[in-house]
C-alpha cells in the first residue's frame, strides 16, 4: 500500500498514517509517520490549509488515541511545532518551526476533548499502538 506524503519536516518525509478527524472528507485531526517517529497534525485553516504539527512520544500517542489524555493537552506539552502552510506541491509547503510558547491556544481542540475510536479504521491504529 502506497502512504500519502503530508509534509517533509527538517529533511523527514512525514507521510499520513490515519486520519482521527475529518471535515468534508478533509483531514483535520490526523497521525502521521516519518522515520519511524510519529506526529500529530491538526488543521487550523481548512481554507489555506494550515497545520500545527508536533511530535510526540510513543506513549503520548498510546494515551491520546486511548482516550486517556485530551488532544489539546498533547499538543501543548511539546516544546515546539511546525506552522506549516501548504504549497500547490509539498517541495512549496512553508514550514517554520516555533516555541509552543507562540501557539494561539484558541485554535486547539476544546479543553477535556478525548479522542475516540469510533471506526473500524481508528480501532486498527489504536490496536497497533
Amino acid at each position: 500500500m502506497k502512504k500519502e506524503l503530508c509534509f517533509v519536516i527538517d529533511s523527514v518525509k512525514v507521510y499520513l498514517e490515519q486520519v482521527l478527524v475529518d471535515y468534508i472528507d478533509v483531514p483535520i485531526f490526523f497521525l502521521c509517520k516519518g522515520n519511524e517517529q510519529y506526529y500529530l497534525a491538526l488543521c487550523i485553516d481548512i481554507d489555506e490549509l494550515e497545520y500545527i504539527v508536533v511530535k510526540p512520544s510513543l506513549l503520548e500517542v498510546y494515551y491520546l488515541l486511548h482516550g486517556k489524555t485530551p488532544m489539546r493537552d498533547v499538543l501543548l506539552k511539546q516544546k515546539e511545532y511546525w506552522n506549516i502552510i501548504s504549497g500547490e506541491e509539498i517541495v512549496s509547503d512553508v514550514v517554520t518551526r516555533r516555541s509552543i510558547d507562540s501557539l494561539d491556544i484558541a485554535l486547539l481542540p476544546e479543553r477535556k476533548c478525548v479522542f475516540s475510536n469510533s471506526n473500524k479504521a481508528n480501532e486498527r491504529i489504536c490496536s497497533k499502538i
